[in-house]
């Protein structure tokens, strides 16, 4: 469903900024977007149970 594929693409813009996380850590704006991805996986994983994603 709709919660399904938006979980998948906030998984997959996660997976890209976490990869590129170290090279663009000085930009703030990058800084921000990873704080507000991260706080959103958060929440979707607290509502449901952890799957190991590594």
């Amino acid at each position: 469903g709709l919660e399904k594929r938006t979980a998948a693409s906030m998984h997959s813009r996660y997976s890209v900024i976490r990869q590129n996380y170290e090279q663009y850590i000085d930009d703030p704006d990058t800084r921000a977007v990873f704080r507000e991805v991260e706080e959103e996986r958060v929440k979707v994983e607290a509502k449901r149970k952890p799957v190991k994603v590594e």
